[in-house]
């Protein structure tokens, strides 16, 4: 008897201990992976009126385990009342009430499915977004080409808003996001905002003063989604040729849809007319070119990596990731594949290059390769068109890094055409350089860009001496330059290359590949400098910034450097300056062989020379050094 009662106390505390394990928490829950769909997907949108009152429109909710119901904002449950915030298993029709407004308002709400695996919990979520406003619709209207077209963007490549226009006025901007920040296809405080069009002009930059995607600040504009908020406050620009908005103190952003609203992507057949379409979402049929196929699409170590494409009558344009980018960009290989390529449009240098947003836009390059057919069609400068073009009998009067300019006389008019090629990387990569003063022949493709046809994707065949004279070049002074600027703002159809000559302070920003120079011309409103971006490297042997060896003059050193830099010694240079106390005392000291002082004209205070600080020469004229020098 004693046997039997300790077996069954023995049975009983099994039964105990089991009924008390902790591998049976479900409590009868969802054995599974959960699911769950709001009307068949995983995100939905209703909408009611400002009168309020039960919606018509019901969410159909199907899952597989229990869900819950929570408003990502708990206020918006006063006037926002579900049917139900719970569910079990299968579908449920899920009703709203709202509460009458006299202004739009929106709530965001998550159900949240649970299942349960070797009873570990497991969830899955959707998301129902549910819309009160005038009329009671789900649709969104968008502006974003309205209120670009209302704004003006001057000319400011500098990082900060000095020569940008002030937004004074309330302008609320609603589009959708067609940037992606998690792609990494542009920097994480920028975002590209566009109506759902295929308009061109629908498209503007958006650059924020904090982050999105990894700050506590962070905005979460995910793509797709529908933002609105008042541009007043921020700064137009225009951002080496790019359109947009830059806030130094970010704005009130409120997120009317965040679903996937990205509108279909818009076809391009044209590389010519990508420029129309910056900011915008676009796709082109295209294939890359041969020497990059089987590289990786990200294949340099930092900066920007930019892949040439073509199309089948031969036209070109480049893909353009950003070291933002690489993290998915340079494990993915270029094929040697045909299809559409998709992304958003960005500028570079006047031409329309397209970012792909994520590894999904490059999955289109799976057709076969097609043959490229390129017929030029031989025309003059004054007659040249939007096409593929050989021009013969120019003269290649003018070159920098990344282009060649000709002209040609027609009619007894000379007329001039720039030929631009933006994978010349450095100073010496453009091999016309030593050219300057030749005949040539060049055949490419030609497109209008702001106004003017440029040449891409050229080929050039150099001659002998052009006996070309050029007219004298035209004063362009802040008077000539804002007329000029204001004539083709009015009328595009009035640019023109021109043979200039101007005068003002050249200053020199030190680049990783090349330096930028930027000329400041003394009464200019609307800028203040005219930049040359690149091109006189070529004319110099070296260039030392104080900002960038940490010297400054007076001090004889940074002389120094700039011998030893060049290969000469110190009595055997000149130095011309502007500054009497900094400059020539320092080039004295170090030993500089000849040392002129220029008297600018804009420099109002008397020159007082010392015996440290006297020069060997003072002019008003830099051709005055022509008769100093041997």
């Amino acid at each position: 008897m004693s046997f039997w009662k300790t077996l069954f106390c023995s049975a009983m505390a099994v039964a105990a201990f089991s009924a008390c394990s902790d591998d049976d928490t479900n409590d009868g829950g969802y054995e599974g992976i959960p699911e769950i769909t709001v009307d068949g997907g995983g995100s939905a949108t209703i909408a009611g009126s400002l009168a309020g009152g039960k919606i018509e429109q019901s969410v159909e909710v199907v899952s597989k385990g229990d869900w819950t119901l929570s408003f990502d904002k708990a206020d918006d449950q006063t006037w926002c009342t579900p049917s139900a915030l719970s569910g079990k298993t299968g579908t449920t029709q899920l009703s709203f009430t709202l509460a009458a407004a006299e202004t739009e308002r929106q709530a965001s709400i998550t159900l949240t499915a649970t299942g349960y695996v070797e009873g570990i919990p497991v969830t899955k979520k959707a998301s129902i977004t549910v819309k009160q406003n005038e009329g009671g619709t789900t649709t969104v209207e968008t502006n974003v080409k309205e209120i670009r077209d209302r704004l003006d963007f001057p000319v400011d490549n500098a990082s900060g808003t000095a020569n940008a226009k002030e937004i004074t006025e309330s302008m609320v901007i609603t589009g959708i996001v067609v940037s992606d920040y998690v792609g990494n296809n542009i920097n994480n405080h920028q975002i590209m905002l566009t109506d759902d069009t295929a308009e061109p002009g629908a498209g503007l930059m958006i650059r924020f003063k904090g982050f999105l995607g990894d700050k506590d600040t962070d905005y979460h504009l995910t793509r797709g989604s529908i933002v609105s908020f008042d541009l007043k406050g921020g700064f137009s620009k225009s951002y080496y040729d790019t359109y947009q908005v830059q806030f130094e103190a970010d704005p009130d952003i409120e997120i009317l849809d965040a679903s996937d609203n990205t509108p279909e992507a818009i076809e391009v057949s044209d590389p010519a007319k990508l420029i129309d379409y910056q900011s915008q979402y676009v796709k082109v049929y295209s294939q890359p070119i041969e020497s990059i196929r089987g590289e990786m699409y990200y294949n340099v170590s930092s900066g920007y990596a930019n892949q040439t494409f073509e199309t089948k009558n031969g036209s070109t344009f480049q893909l353009s990731f950003n070291s933002y980018s690489s993290s998915w960009a340079n494990s993915i290989e270029i094929p040697a594949k045909a299809g559409y390529i998709k992304g958003c449009v960005s500028i570079n240098q006047g031409a329309g290059n397209i970012s792909p947003r994520n590894a999904s836009d490059l999955e289109g390059m799976t057709e076969d390769l097609f043959t490229v057919s390129t017929e030029y069609t031989k025309t003059t400068i004054d007659q040249l068109g939007e096409g593929n073009y050989e021009i013969e009998d120019a003269t290649i009067v003018g070159v920098h890094q990344k282009a060649v300019m000709f002209a040609q006389e027609n009619s007894g008019t000379v007329n001039y055409v720039l030929a631009f090629e933006n994978n010349w990387q450095d100073q010496t990569a453009n091999p016309y350089i030593g050219a300057v003063g030749k005949t040539a022949t060049v055949k490419g493709e030609s497109a209008l860009c702001y106004g003017l046809y440029q040449f891409s994707n050229f080929e050039v065949t150099t001659g002998g001496d052009s006996s070309l004279a050029l007219p004298e070049p035209e004063t362009f002074d802040a008077e000539a330059i804002e007329k000029y600027a204001s004539e083709i703002k009015a009328d595009e159809s009035k640019a023109a290359y021109k043979y200039v000559k101007v005068s003002g302070i050249l200053g020199i920003e030190k680049g990783a590949s090349y330096n930028t120079y930027t000329l400041e011309i003394p009464g200019l409103t609307t800028v203040k400098t005219v930049a040359f971006a690149y091109g006189l490297d070529s004319y110099f042997d070296t260039v030392i910034l104080s900002s960038v060896c940490h010297m400054r003059k007076p001090c004889s050193e940074i002389y120094d450097l700039a011998c030893q830099q060049i290969g000469v010694k110190p009595e055997e240079c000149v130095s011309v300056a502007d500054n009497i106390k900094r400059d020539i005392a320092g080039a004295k000291k170090a030993g500089i062989g000849c040392n002129i002082i220029f008297r600018s004209p804009e420099k109002k205070h008397p020159v007082e020379f010392t015996e440290e600080n006297r020069p060997d020469y003072v002019i008003e004229d830099f051709r005055e050094i022509l008769n100093i020098l041997p």
